[in-house]
């Protein structure tokens, strides 16, 4: 059925929609395909503009539902191999690091951080588990990923498999 379409119309020039637009081009180079946003392709105010660039599917996977975390797992796989295939095709390089990210809690809350790990506990499977997806970092830890940390948290929770990606320089 794609063989027979000849024009594509993507609605919303953030991250997602460049990227689809990306790959279809290169998945099916003579489909036209033409990106529309409501407001100006240089300056969009996209999510993109604004959010952070993480790829923390641990730390969605408290609020959201396993198929989240699964897609945020294989989104961990495939971002540097996408970032490496778009370096070559283009020469541009976007900052992405793999080095995991800290959740804290303030020492009057960290009844919630006790219960943000619970709930990681209990939607993780063995086999997740067994990985060491998460571990709880001591002040003196903090201090050592995080200088300024430490300064103001007595412990925290370091969740390893969680990446950030410089989504701006994508746009």
């Amino acid at each position: 059925m794609i063989n027979s379409i000849k024009t594509v119309a993507i609605v919303g020039a953030g991250l997602v929609g460049r990227m689809l637009v990306w790959q279809l081009s290169n998945k099916y180079p003579d489909i036209q395909i033409t990106l529309f946003d409501k407001g100006c392709l240089q300056h969009s105010k996209s999510a993109a503009n604004t959010a952070a660039g993480m790829i923390s599917p641990l730390s969605e996977l408290s609020v959201s539902e396993r198929g989240i975390y699964d897609m945020g797992i294989l989104a961990l796989q495939q971002w540097p191999l996408w970032l490496q295939t778009l370096q070559e095709q283009t020469e541009l390089q976007v900052d992405y690091q793999s080095t995991g990210s800290i959740v804290l809690a303030h020492a009057l809350d960290k009844s919630e951080l006790t219960q943000f790990q619970q709930e990681l506990d209990f939607k993780l499977t063995k086999h997740d588990l067994d990985s060491n997806p998460y571990q709880w970092l001591e002040k003196t830890q903090l201090q050592n990923k995080e200088s300024q940390l430490g300064q103001n948290f007595d412990e925290g929770l370091f969740l390893n498999d969680e990446a950030y990606i410089d989504n701006r320089a994508l746009l």
